[in-house]
């Protein structure tokens, strides 16, 4: 990717585009579902109306943490504002943990005191509504991601997948009722909540990871060992550093060069290799420490 103002640009629209529709497709999601649960009282249909409403929190909230680490750095945030995504995330894992241990206590309620469903033709019909919905908007977030490598659409489109087999699940329970099976409606809500805590977990992990400056990726890695060493007259580099906050990627590391080459020289070679990375990496800051070394001199040597 080239990072030009123009492509700059393109990430902002489709970044905000892809969490503005994810809001709108789970307001609808939950109010359907909340709607025909209301006839229908199914334990796992209120699971799956429960995580929408907790994907609908985490979607305002990404759709506002997005525009707030787009915002360019200031005075008194000199790195950008990316972190302020995790601090969210973290969050978010925390009320989707407590809701999912609140559904485990009413499925386990369920399965002990099993109750009547009616109307579980409505209960099918909005769960395959909810499918559908979630396919297009999960097709949709896949586009996005290949566009923009975005971060906070990857961890919104794995809400999503998480609510297709969710619906999955609401769709067997009322299917099993109809053969007396009247436990699995409690089951699946216990499993459901299960699947939430660990995708909590998950969540959690992911922005502790990042909060502590975990380096990039090894493909990312892999990519900037290929770009450093590009130019010829370039021997090596030692002490890489990496960390991504948000959008944002910070690359650091002293470039080697032969002793003899003037400072413009070296200049020049060091800003090529600047200009390469930061054209691979979308909104990326490189800091380059220019070290002369001996021409034909090993890594050991050095």
């Amino acid at each position: 990717m080239n990072n030009t103002a123009g492509e700059n640009c393109q990430y902002r629209k489709l970044v905000t585009l892809a969490t503005s529709v994810a809001v709108l497709v789970v307001v609808l999601m939950l109010l359907t579902k909340l709607v025909v649960w209301h006839y229908s009282p199914s334990a796992s249909l209120l699971g799956s109306a429960l995580d929408s409403l907790f994907d609908l929190v985490a979607s305002v909230t990404n759709l506002l943490i997005v525009r707030w680490s787009l915002r360019p750095a200031d005075n008194e945030h000199r790195f950008g504002h990316g972190k302020a995504e995790n601090m969210a995330a973290l969050l978010q894992g925390g009320i989707i943990s407590v809701s999912a241990v609140l559904l485990i206590v009413h499925g386990w309620d369920r399965m002990l005191n099993p109750t009547a469903i009616e109307h579980t033709f409505w209960g099918i019909v909005v769960s395959v509504i909810a499918i559908i919905l979630t396919l297009g908007l999960v097709n949709f977030q896949y586009y996005v991601i290949r566009q923009t490598d975005s971060l906070a659409i990857k961890a919104d489109q794995l809400h999503y997948k998480s609510d297709l087999m969710l619906n999955f699940a609401v769709i067997t329970a009322l299917v099993l009722y109809q053969f007396d099976w009247q436990f699995a409606d409690g089951l699946l809500a216990i499993l459901i909540g299960l699947y939430l805590i660990w995708g909590a977990l998950q969540l959690a992990y992911m922005s502790v990871q990042q909060l502590l400056d975990h380096q990039l990726p090894e493909t990312e890695l892999a990519r900037i060992d290929q770009i450093i060493r590009r130019p010829e007259e370039v021997v090596g580099y030692h002490q890489l550093k990496t960390r991504r906050s948000g959008q944002h990627r910070f690359i650091q590391f002293h470039l080697e060069l032969d002793q003899q080459l003037s400072l413009i020289e070296a200049h020049r070679i060091s800003d090529q290799v600047q200009h390469a990375l930061e054209a691979e990496f979308v909104d990326c800051q490189v800091i380059i420490h220019q070290d002369p070394v001996a021409s034909g001199t090993s890594p050991i040597e050095r």
